[in-house]
């Protein structure tokens, strides 16, 4: 075998990364019109977004960390792909509301 570690956590870790700045990249998209007219309901998403991607990025920084260690330590919470979900209610509910 060509890898002398399991790195599937590792990629895993980063598709969850690339996901959640997506979803920011779409939120952003979505309530592109509502700056124009100063929406605060749009800021509001926005802001909430952003917290949401930053705290996920957080908490797979964490994971990478207990990776290096050991693959047995990073085992996922669950906590990534409910942060991503949560981005995805966003920006939806952006896109039904502005």
């Amino acid at each position: 075998a060509y890898q002398t570690q399991d790195t599937q956590p590792e990629r895993t870790a980063l598709a969850w990364n690339r996901t959640s700045l997506a979803l920011m990249g779409g939120t952003l998209w979505v309530c592109r019109t509502a700056f124009v007219s100063g929406s605060v309901l749009a800021w509001l998403i926005i802001g909430f977004s952003t917290v949401v991607m930053f705290t996920n990025f957080y908490l797979l920084k964490v994971r990478k960390k207990k990776l290096r260690q050991s693959v047995d330590n990073a085992t996922g919470t669950g906590i990534e792909p409910l942060m991503v979900l949560l981005q995805f209610v966003l920006v939806s509910l952006a896109a039904l509301i502005l």
